[in-house]
């Protein structure tokens, strides 16, 4: 069980939305060619973990394991509905999966901003909370492959302060795990300068 893909469903509609809002042309300066290859590096990840089975869990050798932890590290983007051009952040994820409690825990920092075709850095830090592991549906049965996650946190830049406060849903990936791949619902909001704005979130991260 846990063998299909999930790479062009829900969740990676929301990261194609995210890096191709990402990669329109910025403002022509030396950052642009780094941000530019942040957002390549994002789009190859999602790609690599898109395409592989979702991690298996009955009996298949490197199924998700009830012991032990792992290091993911990867992007996440956020696009924040604020206008006709919305405003786009990527930053960099780090999380902890304890299989033996699981638990999801980590951050996401190093920010930076595409704000009408002009790439920006963003301070701050990006807390995961309440990260699972193998949750309980609504149904009552435990799908182990299954990841969520609440994010909270401030950012600041371009003139703009972003207040994030959402949560994210998706799968492990590969068997043995290679990475994970989560996403906002529809629906999310965000608030961006005192307004609650429409937002799409996308994460996606490999074990180190």
């Amino acid at each position: 069980m846990g063998n299909t893909t999930l790479g062009h469903s829900r969740l990676g509609g929301a990261i194609m939305v995210v890096l191709s809002t990402l990669s329109a042309c910025g403002d022509g300066s030396a950052s642009d060619g780094l941000n530019e290859g942040r957002v390549a590096a994002f789009a190859a990840m999602s790609d690599r973990l898109g395409d592989l089975f979702n991690t298996g869990y009955t009996g298949q050798p490197g199924e998700v394991p009830s012991t032990g932890t792992a290091e993911f590290s990867g992007h996440a983007g956020f696009i924040l509905d604020t206008g006709a051009t919305p405003l786009t952040l990527i930053g960099d994820a780090a999380m902890t999966a304890d299989f033996g409690t699981r638990r999801l825990t980590g951050d996401m920092t190093g920010f930076f901003g595409n704000d009408g075709g002009v790439f920006g850095d963003y301070v701050g830090t990006v807390a995961i909370v309440d990260g699972e592991i193998g949750f309980d549906t609504p149904r009552g049965a435990t799908v182990p492959n299954d990841v969520r996650f609440g994010y909270a946190g401030a950012l600041t830049g371009q003139g703009n302060l972003v207040e994030l406060d959402g949560a994210v849903t998706g799968k492990l990936k590969g068997t043995p795990i290679q990475g994970l791949l989560a996403s906002s619902a529809p629906g999310e909001t965000e608030t961006v300068n005192g307004n609650t704005v429409g937002a799409t979130v996308a994460v996606a991260a490999e074990v180190r």
